[in-house]
């Protein structure tokens, strides 16, 4: 659940900040646009717990302290995005996911829109392994549902990125209507 469309921008010089009057619910931090793409989050901890994919709970109890770890390196992909006949295609929907075990991690999904000769470039990586596609025809955001994910898994393409990484990729659009 979102608390708020606006930014919340840190009071004091060691990065604390504060949310106040936050319903009861479960949260999952995501970083908005504003974050360079130079980095990534690293973790997520509630106290000593880390939460970076489950979330977490706020409650009637007052929450431990919420700690955002951000990191430089983030990596980057590159490429171009063709149809069968192997022409360029412009504006696909281009989506980084994240392994099963991480999927309800939305931070860790990363997209971006070929141009007008299909090349893209995802940035704002944190490395690991992802799955790569190239979708054309998308409402929104319905890469995030397992049940539509599904009826395309096969089709996207196995990558790791590193620290600080660029990968170069050439992929098949998805139709995905």
């Amino acid at each position: 659940q979102g608390i708020s469309a606006r930014a919340v921008i840190p009071k004091n010089d060691d990065g604390t900040f504060t949310i106040l009057n936050i319903p009861q619910t479960r949260y999952r931090v995501e970083m908005g646009a504003g974050l360079p793409t130079n980095l990534y989050v690293s973790d997520v901890r509630v106290g000593p717990l880390n939460v970076f994919d489950s979330g977490f709970e706020v409650g009637k109890e007052p929450l431990a302290p919420l700690q955002v770890s951000l990191r430089s390196g983030a990596a980057t992909v590159e490429g171009v995005a063709r149809d069968g006949s192997n022409k360029p295609v412009a504006n696909a929907t281009i989506v980084v996911i994240p392994p099963d075990g991480r999927r309800e991690n939305r931070e860790l999904y990363k997209t971006a829109k070929s141009d007008a000769s299909g090349k893209f470039s995802v940035r704002g990586i944190a490395p690991g392994n992802y799955k790569l596609f190239a979708f054309e025809g998308l409402a929104g955001g319905e890469f995030y549902n397992a049940r539509f994910l599904s009826k395309y898994e096969s089709r996207g393409k196995t990558i790791n990125v590193t620290q600080g990484g660029t990968s170069m990729e050439t992929l098949t659009v998805i139709e995905s209507n």
